[in-house]
Order: structure tokens, then C-alpha cells, then sequence
């Protein structure tokens, strides 16, 4: 569509699965399709820029494009090294995806110290989810452990520090440091 001159039908196709690349902090994906995307992409940054995009979209919605394109300018210029990915992306600037809510409950909760299995009950969900959910904020994030994600989530301001749910070592030994 898009070679064909059919801009605004492209921006439309592309625009949904755009919407969950977003929302489940996927950057490769679109970077991997090549520059027909990124000319797409390049279009909606500039209806974000004069507020032309769907009521539907977020105000992260023309950030994350524009990450997604200095992300593929950083692959272009240094083809010969790794592709950027969320987690280096994450590193120099802000979330790409917003935490959910749900996100930052949990995280709360592993910064007491809590299992999987107390986070499940804590919240009345279950242990699956939990994990879903653990995988997730760990992908936007950029971090691999519950401790690294504890930690990353202050360094972004996301949790202020200990506000205790309940006593845990792993609260205890960071107020001692």
C-alpha cells in the first residue's frame, strides 16, 4: 500500500499492530520489516507532531515512534554491532511502554520481598499471573531478576523506596545500607 502511493491506508494497517508493539514494548519487530515500516512510521510521528492520530492512541504513543526511529537510525549508522533493543533504549531514556498498574503493584510488592505465591495472594490473583506479569514488566524494564527490577524502578521513580507491606528482609537490608 505504502509503495503504491496509498499512504493514509498504510498508517491505518500498520496503526493497530503499532498500538500493541506499544503497549507490549516491542521494538524489533517493526526495526526487522525494513524501511517500508520506518517510512510509515516516520509519517504518524508527524500526524502525532500536528495532532492528527486517533483519539485511541496515548500521549507515549508519538515518544515510542520516535524511539522506534532513533532506534533504527543507532541499527543504521552501527550495522556491524547489535541492534538496539528496549532494554538499551530503556537505558538513556525513559520507559517506552508505561508500566500497567497492576505492574507497579506487583513491583511494590517485590520490593518487600515478597514470593510469587504471597504476590498472588496479596492480590487475589493467580501464581500464572503473577509470572505474566513479572515477565513483562521485567521485558520493559530491561532487567532479567526481581532485584534488578526493584532496583531500576527507583532508579525511573516508579517506587520511592520501602513503604512496607509487610516486614522482609530484603527491605530491612536495603534500610541498613
Amino acid at each position: 500500500m505504502h509503495q503504491a502511493g496509498l499512504y493514509a491506508d498504510a498508517e491505518n494497517t500498520l496503526l493497530p499492530a503499532l498500538l500493541v508493539g506499544l503497549e507490549q514494548g516491542m521494538v524489533r519487530t517493526f526495526l526487522d520489516e525494513g524501511n517500508a515500516v520506518i517510512s510509515i512510521i516516520e509519517r504518524l510521528c508527524e500526524r502525532d507532531r500536528q495532532h492528527q492520530l486517533p483519539a485511541q492512541t496515548s500521549p507515549d504513543f508519538g515518544r515510542w515512534l520516535n524511539n522506534l526511529l532513533a532506534a533504527n537510525k543507532a541499527q543504521s549508522e552501527n550495522d556491524d554491532k547489535a541492534v538496539p533493543t528496549a532494554e538499551s533504549i530503556n537505558n538513556t531514556q525513559h520507559l517506552l511502554t508505561p508500566l500497567k498498574a497492576r505492574e507497579v503493584d506487583i513491583l511494590k510488592l517485590l520490593e518487600n520481598g515478597l514470593s510469587n505465591k504471597e504476590i498472588a495472594r496479596q492480590l487475589n490473583i493467580g501464581i500464572n499471573t503473577v509470572k505474566w506479569y513479572l515477565k513483562s514488566t521485567y521485558s520493559k524494564l530491561g532487567v532479567t531478576k526481581r532485584a534488578q527490577a526493584v532496583t531500576e524502578a527507583r532508579r525511573l521513580k516508579i517506587l520511592t523506596g520501602c513503604a512496607l507491606v509487610q516486614p522482609s528482609l530484603f527491605c530491612l537490608s536495603i534500610i541498613r545500607e
